[in-house]
Formats: C-alpha cells, sequence, structure tokens
C-alpha cells in the first residue's frame, strides 16, 4: 500500500454506513448488526387512518422507521453516504421478493422527492435507491414522476402533506403505461399521503396494477391500530386495496 492510500485511510478511515463508526471495512458494525437482527421484519405496512371515502395503501415495507434503520437512511439523506443507497436498495429487494412470490412487474419507479432537497443534496434519495433496486431485481426503471416543487414533506403537517400530494405531476414525455405493472418505491413512508397519490396517479394513467415498495415507514399510533404486520401474502396483497 502507497503512502497516498496509507494517508487517505488515515484522515478518512472506512466507517460503518449505518452508525459512522469506524471499521475495519466500509461494512456494518457488529453492534449494528446486532441490533439489525433484532427489529422485526415489517413486510406489509397499513395505515388507512385519514383516507376515509378512499383506496387505502398498503405497501411492502423492509423494516421499521427506527434504530439503525433510521440512522442509516439519515445517514444518506443528510450526510451525502450515497454508497449506502445499495444497502438500502438490497434490504428494500429482500421484503419485496418475500412479500411477491412471483416478481411479475414490468418496470420500477421512484416517488417524487421535492426540488429543494434534489438542489440541496445533489441527487434525489428514493430515486437512487430506486435505480439501486430495479438493478438487483433486473427489471429496467423507468423515472415518471417530475421533482415537486413545493415545501419538504418533513416540514408539512399530516393534512398538509396530503394537500402536496395531490399536487404531483407525471412527465409529460413518459412511455405509455395501459396495462402496465408498476413497482413504485420510496426511502420511507410517514403518512402515505405521497405514494398513495402516485399510485392513484399511475392508475389514471392507466397502469394495471401498482405495488408500492419502502425501504422503512413511520410507525401508526399503536393504540389506534398496527401499521405493520407479517401476513406474508402473495403480490396482489402489496396493491391498493379498497377500504
Amino acid at each position: 500500500m502507497g503512502f497516498g492510500s496509507s494517508l487517505a485511510e488515515l484522515l478518512f478511515p472506512p466507517r460503518c454506513p449505518l452508525c459512522g463508526r469506524i471499521t475495519a471495512e466500509a461494512l456494518p458494525c457488529e453492534r449494528c448488526l446486532d441490533e439489525l437482527a433484532d427489529l422485526p421484519f415489517a413486510e406489509q405496512a397499513a395505515d388507512p387512518e385519514g383516507f376515509e371515502g378512499k383506496e387505502a395503501l398498503c405497501p411492502i415495507v423492509a423494516y421499521p422507521y427506527e434504530g439503525v434503520v433510521r440512522s442509516a437512511i439519515l445517514r444518506y439523506k443528510k450526510l451525502g453516504c450515497r454508497d449506502a443507497d445499495k444497502l438500502l436498495a438490497a434490504w428494500l429487494c429482500v421484503a419485496v421478493r418475500r412479500v411477491c412470490s412471483k416478481m411479475a412487474f414490468d418496470l420500477v419507479t421512484a416517488a417524487p422527492g421535492s426540488l429543494e432537497n434534489r438542489r440541496a443534496r445533489g441527487f434525489d434519495s428514493g430515486e437512487r435507491i430506486a435505480q439501486r433496486a430495479s438493478e438487483l431485481l433486473e427489471l429496467p426503471f423507468v423515472s415518471l414522476f417530475e421533482p415537486h416543487g413545493g415545501t419538504a414533506q418533513k416540514e408539512l403537517t399530516q393534512s398538509l402533506r396530503r394537500h402536496a400530494a395531490n399536487k404531483l405531476v407525471l412527465k409529460e414525455n413518459g412511455p405509455p403505461l395501459a396495462g402496465t405493472r408498476i413497482l413504485l418505491i420510496d426511502d420511507v413512508i410517514t403518512t402515505g399521503a405521497t405514494m398513495l397519490a402516485c399510485v392513484n396517479a399511475l392508475k389514471r394513467a392507466g397502469a394495471g396494477e401498482v405495488t408500492a415498495a419502502a425501504v422503512a415507514a413511520v410507525r401508526a399510533d399503536p393504540s389506534k391500530r398496527p401499521a405493520f404486520s407479517h401476513a406474508g401474502r402473495g403480490a396482489g396483497s402489496a396493491e391498493v386495496n379498497s377500504l
């Protein structure tokens, strides 16, 4: 190993992609792996509260948005640890393969992020994860939505999130969607408003089936109804179902 490489390792040592601790290699540290092993898989999430009279969202979700999973996503989105997109996409793909016994999708797309975040970070976090996932699943990735120009979702109340989600726009030069089976991906689901709006927009554009999936989802109020379950049904379980 040359002097330049040794100096680089001294100044920028390899770190755990989940928590940032220095490790022998740029791999998850033992503490994070132990915590990850204790987290339950949350292969399905459903929180139809607030969507009365509409379709309820029932996406495939790899993990609850907490602990080491939350740390990994925040390091990826806030600290610019872009290589983490491969790990996050792998988690999502494991959940998708577990729920969908047959990978009957024509394409993968991403829920749109805000133009503000894209400019600040230099990339769209959800889109990068969706692109990585499409590679792992050996499916084509197609960007179908324009980034929204409003305030970042994290700064909005639940009611404002739903209002903003209704303004999502499909790209004009997108491919015909009639009858297509689409895997729609996002990094984190909070209220489900954006994903639900995306599903409805794709359906209106002619998509045959839309399966929503995310790396993580915020748990709903446990006093109302559980947000996560281990139903483990077939591919149809991840589609939008009527209340």
